[in-house]
């Protein structure tokens, strides 16, 4: 998992959709209505926790797969992750 706050992974979702600062009320870590379009559009899937995995989330999209408790947080760590691989 990573060490990263959701004020930290939003920021960086923000500037990665070209935001730049106007992201005071923008939270795809906690708000379905900021994160949904960014799955949808990115082709990020989530499966439903797995027992094995101490009911965490996976989120996959484009080779990338994250897990996490929450599964906005772990999608939007797999958008963050596919925009690093574009680079």
């Amino acid at each position: 998992m990573t060490t990263k706050t959701d004020t930290e992974i939003n920021r960086a979702v923000a500037e990665a959709l070209g935001m730049g600062d106007c992201f005071k009320y923008f939270d795809p870590c906690n708000n379905v209505a900021d994160a949904w379009p960014i799955i949808v559009e990115n082709g990020i899937s989530l499966d439903s926790p797995l027992r094995n995995l101490d009911k965490r989330w996976q989120a996959r999209g484009n080779g990338c797969y994250r897990y996490d408790l929450d599964p906005l947080r772990a999608a939007m760590l797999v958008y963050l992750e596919m925009m690093e691989s574009e680079k």
